[in-house]
């Protein structure tokens, strides 16, 4: 597996081992005016951008860049806000796409941008690949699961639309949109030609080459939190061409619905689980579908897909990682049929005979 055997070989090679850290230190400014011209011309420099999604999830974007090269920064940061906002607004606005979707009955399509069906497209596969642990379609009642299903989801590449193939379906796409609009994001600076960039929005990081001295990094905290809202305890990683995304009670995990129990995933269980893949929508998908396994499983089920690596940290504050980070080893686990690769929340062949017996 190509893709696999890359992602293992980039997160061996960088991840560093971490270094107790009690908050980020932000990059100190230099005076230009006190540098020799062609010095201050050919050193590097960050250059940011802030925006925010319509549902309040911050967008920060990072890029490096010489002084001499500030005007194509900046213009990369503006066309990349420029196109996230731009999906925001088509799928998130009031009357956006997601309700519109929300709307259709069987029979019934609706034609999206380019972005709009690639963000379909890849959740459905995403759906597909984590067995169902994340679905974009809204959970049903218990015992009903078959009348919502991502593989009830008809999609037409050509036309670029979106169908469903019952009536009563329905599509949840806030928590999977952060991590779509991070890869758009880094896609938009790449066609730019700036190939050393860091995008954050909420809680899902992705980044490319270096910062200006050193890799890129993200925190990982496990303590209590003090008075100004940062973790006293936390460990930074160097990282650099990973996406990282993190679910926690207050985050991302905050009303995550357990496909399996139809009841929400309870918010006691796991202070917050870190999954790092080559993209952020995989690294989205499989934290949600992680988080939503429970800690004990949850572990297991990362390392059954080799296409991620996972840090969890549990209740007491303890670190625990799947096997190929550089963190505390996971204590032996007993083994998890549901963590399997194969498996999913629900019996697939099932819904197989199910859908088969209604054609």
């Amino acid at each position: 597996m190509k893709h696999s055997a890359r992602l293992f070989f980039i997160l061996a090679a960088i991840l560093a081992v971490p270094s107790i850290a009690t908050s980020a230190v932000p990059t100190a400014k230099k005076d230009k005016a006190a540098e020799p011209a062609a010095e201050v011309s050919s050193a590097p420099h960050q250059y940011n951008s802030d925006a925010s999604l319509s549902f309040g999830m911050p967008i920060s974007i990072t890029v490096v860049a010489t002084s001499s090269n500030e005007g194509a920064a900046r213009s990369a940061l503006s066309s990349a806000v420029g196109r996230a906002l731009s999906f925001d607004r088509e799928f998130f606005s009031e009357g956006g796409a997601e309700s519109q979707i929300n709307a259709l009955q069987h029979g019934q399509s609706l034609t999206l941008s380019q972005d709009g069906f690639d963000f379909i497209s890849r959740s459905v596969k995403l759906a597909t690949l984590t067995g169902g642990w994340f679905d974009i379609t809204t959970p049903s009642q218990k015992n009903m699961f078959q009348k919502k299903d991502w593989r009830r989801v008809s999609l037409d590449e050509n036309a670029k639309t979106i169908s469903f193939k019952s009536d009563g379906m329905a599509v949840d796409l806030k928590k999977i949109a952060p991590g779509f609009v991070a890869d758009i994001v880094m896609d938009e600076l790449a066609k730019q030609g700036f190939t050393n960039a860091m995008v954050e929005v909420g809680p899902v990081h992705r980044n490319s080459g270096r910062d200006i001295f050193t890799p890129w990094n993200i925190q990982i905290g496990f303590g209590e939190k003090n008075g100004d809202g940062n973790a006293y305890r936390a460990y930074r990683y160097n990282i650099s061409n990973v996406a990282a995304a993190t679910v926690s009670p207050d985050g991302l995990g905050k009303g995550l619905v357990d496909p399996l129990s139809k009841k929400p995933v309870a918010d006691n269980s796991i202070r917050s689980i870190t999954i790092l893949a080559a993209d952020a929508m995989t690294a989205t998908a499989f934290a949600l579908a992680a988080y939503t396994v429970g800690p004990k499983f949850g572990l297991q089920y990362v390392e059954a897909h080799p296409e991620t690596r996972g840090i969890m940290v549990d209740m007491g504050g303890n670190l625990l990682a799947s096997r190929g980070l550089n963190v505390v080893a996971a204590p032996e686990r007993e083994d998890a049929p549901q963590a399997s690769a194969a498996g999913g929340p629900n019996d697939l062949r099932q819904r197989e005979r199910e859908e088969n017996a209604e054609k």
